[in-house]
Formats: C-alpha cells, sequence, structure tokens
C-alpha cells in the first residue's frame, strides 16, 4: 500500500504477492489513473530542474575535469556531498564505502517516499 490511508482494502500478508484475481489486497496503481500520473508533480520536477540547470552543467563539467580511478572517486565524492549539503540535503559521507554517501530529505511528515540510487561508473 501507498501509506496514503486511502484504500479500504486490508494490507496484504507480509511476503504476499498480489495476483490480478486478489480481492483483498490493494490493487497497484495502474499507468494513466490518476493517482499515479500527476502532471502536476511532473510539472514542478521539470522547473526545478529547469533552475537548476546551470549549477548542474557546472557540477558536470567539475566532475569532467577531474577523472579519478573506480573506488578513488574522493574528489567526486566531497564535490557531490557539497552539492546535496547546499540543497537541505542530509549527508552521511564516506558510507560504506570511503567514496560513498547517502543523501536523505525530509519535507512534513506522512505521504510518498522516493528512493534514488545513483552511481558513478569509471571506465
Amino acid at each position: 500500500m501507498c501509506g496514503c490511508n486511502s484504500h479500504d482494502a486490508p494490507p496484504a500478508s507480509a511476503g504476499r504477492v498480489w495476483r490480478p484475481d486478489d480481492k483483498e489486497a490493494a490493487q497497484p496503481g495502474r499507468p494513466g489513473s490518476s493517482e499515479l500520473y500527476r502532471p502536476d508533480i511532473l510539472e514542478t520536477i521539470e522547473a526545478k530542474i529547469k533552475e537548476l540547470d546551470p549549477e548542474l552543467r557546472e557540477l558536470s563539467l567539475d566532475i569532467h575535469a577531474h577523472p579519478e580511478l573506480g573506488y578513488e572517486e574522493y574528489y567526486a565524492h566531497d564535490v557531490y556531498t557539497r552539492f546535496m549539503e547546499k540543497h537541505g540535503f542530509e549527508v552521511v559521507k564516506q558510507y560504506t564505502l570511503p567514496t560513498a554517501w547517502k543523501a536523505s530529505f525530509a519535507h512534513g511528515s506522512g505521504g510518498r517516499t522516493i528512493g534514488v540510487n545513483s552511481e558513478v561508473i569509471v571506465e
């Protein structure tokens, strides 16, 4: 379930897989449904990306100008974590690896949770 408390169906049992004929568990959102497709949210995301475009371009060029070998991306680690902290994220530096980091952002309580996983590939 999405956590919005607007569904009448009881939550599925742990480890239970949802099937199309399942009438007990809440059905997942469908493409095109108003719950899943939210143009207002997409417009907000697009506006924020456009606002950050010059800064993101500068960030990209900076990382490109400082090449590093795999598992030795210390410069990139510092540049990315400074960027995220500047934009209000809580950052854990050297998260499980010296070059890894974790950034979290919270706005209010309840609502949706979004997860993004990113990785720098060095070749």
